[in-house]
């Protein structure tokens, strides 16, 4: 069932959104009946991600939810993945997506998986420039930063 995951990021690669997301929904029941966890959160994620780029954002969004809630202590490659996921859903707002990538992009440099990171910045890129510099410290920003240390207490480093 690996293939399906990289197939379906291909798919993805290849601007097939809809074949990534049917190919994605149809592997999970399998990857469900052989209780590998990591494969089963990871073709969740890659199943977002394909459903927001079909135009499905709803339903992407509460697939990473639910992928999220299922795990409550995911490991950081994971909670990376997640970020970039969530990156990719947050197509109204630009600011989001860009906190989501830049979370993703600081997890997975400081866990050495560059060729991850890069796929982030690659997704960052396509963003719109910032209109202005971010402000200092919103409320919205600071319970943004807060909920990230909580999520990524369980990992010290």
């Amino acid at each position: 069932l690996w293939h399906l995951h990289t197939r379906t990021r291909w798919l993805l690669r290849t601007r097939r959104a809809r074949e990534a997301a049917d190919t994605a929904l149809a592997a999970i029941p399998h990857a469900e009946r052989l209780a590998d966890r990591n494969l089963l959160e990871r073709l969740q994620l890659i199943a977002a991600q394909a459903l927001g780029a079909a135009g499905r954002h709803a339903e992407g969004a509460a697939l990473l939810a639910r992928t999220l809630r299922d795990n409550p202590e995911p490991s950081l490659d994971l909670v990376a993945e997640a970020e970039r996921v969530a990156g990719c859903l947050a197509v109204d707002d630009v600011d989001a997506a860009r906190a989501h990538f830049d979370r993703a992009s600081r997890i997975f440099r400081a866990i050495g998986q560059l060729t991850a990171d890069a796929d982030v910045q690659r997704h960052a890129a396509r963003l719109p420039p910032a209109a202005a510099p971010p402000a200092a410290a919103t409320p919205a920003r600071v319970i943004e930063h807060s909920a990230a240390v909580t999520q990524l207490a369980a990992h010290p480093r």
